[in-house]
């Protein structure tokens, strides 16, 4: 369930992109990304849920000049759809074998995606 995304809402990636040619991305931007990024992954988490694919293509800000309103979309998608052969850019490959009978949800996931954006970023 997904709150509807604004007119002007740009993803994260497009936003990264201009900001880097427009010379006004850093570090510290990089840094209230993923910190965002992390919250809305919390938000999920605390609620069981994990993202399992989660790239910068499926992050969007709703104001393209402010970060605080960033969402993350296609939460669960990875328990619908198999991982076709050729992967799209900007993704993790990670195994598909998940331990079926483990009590908690394979949260690293996400947390790895989160890293590999992060060393993209900067």
């Amino acid at each position: 369930v997904y709150k509807g995304l604004s007119a002007q809402a740009i993803s994260l990636t497009d936003k990264v992109f201009d900001d880097i040619h427009a010379q006004e991305f850093s570090e510290q931007v990089a840094q209230q990304i993923v910190w965002r990024i992390m919250g809305a992954l919390k938000e999920g988490h605390e609620q069981g849920l994990v993202h399992g694919c989660l790239r910068m293509g499926c992050c969007y800000l709703n104001d393209p000049v402010s970060l605080d309103s960033l969402q993350i979309l296609e939460f669960g998608l990875h328990e619908l759809f198999d991982f076709s052969d050729a992967l799209p850019s900007q993704i993790t490959v990670t195994a598909l074998e998940q331990d079926t009978l483990s009590p908690v949800p394979a949260y690293h996931l996400d947390l790895q995606s989160v890293a590999e954006m992060a060393y993209l970023m900067l």
